[in-house]
């Protein structure tokens, strides 16, 4: 079985030098590439609107999240 390409995930607030290197060993072992994935809940407030409309809609993308 080939890997193209392998994906990990990693934590915003914490350490992630273990699981880099467990992926880094696969990659080799399987000549494939690493993308790393992280998500964090701040959310950029959009540029068209502003007040408790923007609120609401920061307020339910963090729920989303």
């Amino acid at each position: 079985m080939e890997y193209a390409t392998l994906m990990v995930h990693l934590e915003l607030e914490s350490e992630n030098d273990a699981r880099l290197a467990l992926t880094g060993e696969l990659a080799d072992r399987f000549d494939a590439t690493v993308i790393g994935i992280a998500a964090c809940d701040h959310t950029p407030p959009p540029y068209y609107t502003n007040g408790s409309f923007v609120q609401s809609l920061i307020a339910q993308d963090r729920e989303n999240l």
